[in-house]
């Protein structure tokens, strides 16, 4: 199957570009089948006069936070509170192109003729379909091929714009105006039906109820799935932004943040003191490194290095009694001499015994 490449597309940025076709929805009966894909995955045509553009999927998503749809990570679901939207409803705009542009004209026609018009756009219920004809499936006879897509084509009109319905009770058509409209139609998503021979000598009673029941299935599938991409975009959004104001808070740390960071480490540590924890202050590890071994290097033995690593300039006076082993700096000078005294002692009796 040929590969198109993202810029041949009519919305590239669409989230389903890199989906495989057979996932997309389909179902098929004897009779009849139904396949469908999003409008913005068709290649983009080169038409001598302008179409309706597309809702691009970037415009869906900014429409639907403006609406107020929302999503949070780890909820699977999208929040309808506070919106125009209905749980079981497709996700899509109210109005679009289709509400507000006419058709492709030649001519654009003058008033009072323009404003009939786009008053008529406004109860306009657009559905891209295409009906695929094979002489296998309808047969060898052109004007066979022709009729059947002509009933198909009527079929859909009538369920669409008038809410046709198969009335079992009066065995022929009802018609519900309440059950019509976009409903039937997913915006946004282009249909391709697969008719067969049977079509041609179908009643439209029968017709009518078998596209009701595809239709219904169909939308079901596309509905899910447009659900979970639009989840997926609005959750993007929401981290985005998040990932946005971290972004900002992490340019503005300093040095001296990232002192706090190994000062947190040492604040959680149980086995400090705490009259040691109130001396320690947010300076630079390797400046306090520098400091100690230059200061006081007597008193960092090879057991508290550890402890000692993060300190400010602490004078000796400061630091607790568990490090001096409960003595004060005038005892253990006083002991130090004491002991140097009996050294230089003990060494003057040996030379004179010698």
């Amino acid at each position: 199957m040929k590969v198109y490449k993202a810029e041949q597309l009519v919305d590239p940025g669409h989230p389903a570009a890199s989906i495989r076709k057979a996932l997309f929805p389909n179902v098929r009966r004897d009779d009849l089948g139904i396949k469908m894909m999003p409008t913005g995955l068709l290649l983009r045509e080169k038409r001598q006069f302008p179409a309706i553009p597309i809702l691009s999927w970037r415009e869906r998503v900014e429409m639907a936070k403006e609406g107020g749809l929302t999503a949070r990570h780890l909820q699977n679901n999208i929040n309808l509170r506070g919106t125009i939207f209905k749980p079981g409803e497709q996700l899509y705009p109210k109005y679009d192109y289709n509400n507000v542009l006419l058709p492709t004209q030649k001519i654009t026609p003058c008033s009072p003729v323009l404003d009939v018009l786009l008053k008529k756009t406004w109860r306009r219920v657009p559905m891209a379909f295409h009906i695929s004809t094979s002489k296998a499936r309808m047969g060898s006879f052109r004007h066979q091929r022709k009729h059947i897509e002509k009933r198909l084509r009527a079929a859909i009109n009538l369920i669409v714009t008038r809410g046709a319905y198969f009335d079992r009770e009066a065995d022929k058509i009802g018609i519900n105006m309440e059950d019509s409209g976009r409903k039937w139609v997913m915006q946004g998503w282009t249909y391709m039906f697969l008719p067969s021979t049977k079509i041609h000598q179908m009643p439209y009673t029968e017709l009518i109820d078998l596209l009701r029941t595809l239709l219904a299935h169909i939308n079901s599938q596309a509905m899910t799935m447009e659900k979970k991409w639009l989840y997926d975009s609005l959750v993007a959004e929401e981290l985005g932004s998040r990932l946005n104001r971290t972004g900002e808070r992490t340019k503005s740390l300093s040095s001296s943040a990232v002192s706090d960071v190994h000062l947190t480490g040492l604040l959680q540590d149980d086995s400090m003191h705490p009259d040691l924890v109130e001396k320690v202050g947010l300076v630079n590890l390797q400046k306090s490194r520098a400091q100690k071994r230059d200061s006081a290097p007597e008193l960092i033995t090879s057991d508290r290095k550890e402890e000692q690593h993060g300190l400010s300039n602490v004078s000796t006076e400061a630091l607790p009694s568990r490090i001096l082993a409960g003595k004060t700096p005038a005892v253990w000078k006083q002991e130090l001499i004491s002991s140097l005294s009996l050294l230089v002692g003990q060494k003057h009796n040996s030379s004179h015994e010698k």
